[in-house]
């Protein structure tokens, strides 16, 4: 969901190229409403690991969109973050959820 619920942001995207453990690269499908590519990277740091996210997006719209996503990539950027969190948290939690 977009900022203060307004709007909904979805797409398909298909795996492109993976090493179990070390990173996961992917591509939105044709015809998707926001066209993407990305990178989850996981690297050991001692007991834990640290994880870099990278995100590549042209906005819907044109030069519109592009002006609108300037405004909206802070609250993409806590959007991230939130989702890794969320599954930092089932992780370590084994895939269990928590009521």
């Amino acid at each position: 969901k977009g900022p203060l619920g307004v709007g909904k942001l979805t797409w398909k995207a298909k795996i492109t190229k993976e090493q179990t453990g070390e990173f996961l690269n992917w591509k939105s499908v044709k015809n998707s409403s926001i066209e993407n590519t990305g990178k989850v990277s996981f690297k050991p740091v001692g007991q834990a690991t640290a994880i870099d996210v990278t995100i590549l997006y042209r906005a819907p719209y044109g030069v519109l969109g592009e002006k609108a996503a300037q405004l909206f990539n802070p609250y993409f950027k806590n959007m991230v973050k939130n989702d890794i969190e969320n599954f930092k948290h089932y992780v370590e939690s084994n895939g269990l959820k928590s009521d």
